[in-house]
This record gives C-alpha cells, sequence and structure tokens, in this order.
C-alpha cells in the first residue's frame, strides 16, 4: 500500500492511504468479473463483501486522494442500485466488445 506523507504546521505526521494500483493482468480480470456483479448477493453476502469489492474497485480505477469520484465511491455502498445500474452497463458493454458490436453509453 503507498502512503503520501505530509506535515502539518504542528510537525505532526498524517498519512492518508491510498491503495496501489492494480496490476495491469488483475485489472482485466476484474473488469471481465465485474460485469457478473450482483450488488444484491454482496449486500446478503458476508458483511465486508461489499467494501471489499469497493475497496477492489477503487484500486482498479486508481484514484488519487482528491478526485470527486472517491466521494462517489463511499457513498455507493448507501446506493447500491445506483452501484448495480453502472454494473449493468459495464455487463452490456463486455458482451458488446465480445460479440463485436457498437455500444453507446447514454
Amino acid at each position: 500500500m503507498r502512503r503520501d506523507v505530509t506535515l502539518d504546521r504542528t510537525s505532526a505526521t498524517s498519512v492518508t492511504a491510498r491503495p496501489e494500483p492494480m496490476p495491469k493482468e488483475d485489472a482485466i480480470r476484474f473488469l471481465v468479473d465485474l460485469g457478473d456483479v450482483d450488488v444484491r448477493k454482496l449486500l446478503a453476502g458476508r458483511p465486508g463483501d461489499l467494501p471489499s469489492f469497493l475497496f477492489d474497485l477503487q484500486r482498479w480505477l486508481n484514484l488519487e486522494e482528491d478526485e470527486p469520484l472517491r466521494a462517489e465511491l463511499a457513498d455507493a455502498a448507501k446506493r447500491p442500485q445506483v452501484l448495480q445500474e453502472i454494473i449493468n452497463e459495464v455487463r452490456e458493454l463486455l458482451a458488446a466488445v465480445a460479440d463485436g458490436k457498437e455500444h453507446r453509453i447514454d
């Protein structure tokens, strides 16, 4: 895990964790598997399933600490239907790519 360390005026150390980005092979596998994710199953499964998925999604996206999408990811656990809609779009996109068809995201 990469850590960004900053010193404030009182010389106390503040550490914010940013997960390491996924290696390319893992990122491709994650993208393919993303199309099969059912958020309802993540919510009904073990208590850490949804947070673990969101952590992996954050690694896949490789977001900086100040990127607005990070706040949306943090909010995603509270809005599982929106998260599922995004996953459904990814599923359709992956199917179109596999079939050699065009796909538009509106």
